[in-house]
């Protein structure tokens, strides 16, 4: 795991638990206290950093949002939220890695390359828009 998961998982105050006794990939716990992060063993390394990445969006914005995750509309919001922040991520670590220009990416090489649903160009043209215009700005 990179050391950039293990960074956010200390900011957000959260432990990585590996389970076999799970059916879901992955899933969050959060109390006062600590965030437990549980991912299901036996997941590639990669997916297992997107499925980590995908909690700690939940964790860093359900919050944020009005509802309950077991109705439709707070939990679509959630779920579209929790993505945003993967899809973020891995973009920030895919871009350094292969030592790519935000603004060069092509959205169907990276999802490709990062075995991400082509349903996520969207998100990833926002986060290109929203972070080139912050710096050409």
């Amino acid at each position: 795991m990179n050391s950039r998961i293990n960074e956010l998982l200390e900011k957000y105050n959260a432990v990585l638990e590996i389970s076999d006794e799970i059916e879901n990939d992955g899933f969050c716990i959060e109390t006062p206290d600590i965030n437990v992060i549980i991912v299901r063993s036996g997941l590639d390394n990669n997916y297992i950093e997107q499925v980590i990445l995908h909690e700690l969006g939940h964790v860093a914005n359900d919050n944020d949002i009005i509802g309950k995750y077991k109705d439709y509309i707070p939990r679509s919001q959630m779920e579209y939220k929790a993505n945003f922040y993967m899809i973020e991520h891995t973009l920030d670590t895919w871009c350094n890695t292969n030592d790519i220009d935000l603004k060069d990416v092509n959205c169907t090489t990276f999802l490709s390359a990062n075995n991400l649903s082509l349903n996520y160009i969207p998100i990833v043209e926002t986060i290109i828009k929203n972070k080139v215009g912050v710096l050409l700005g």
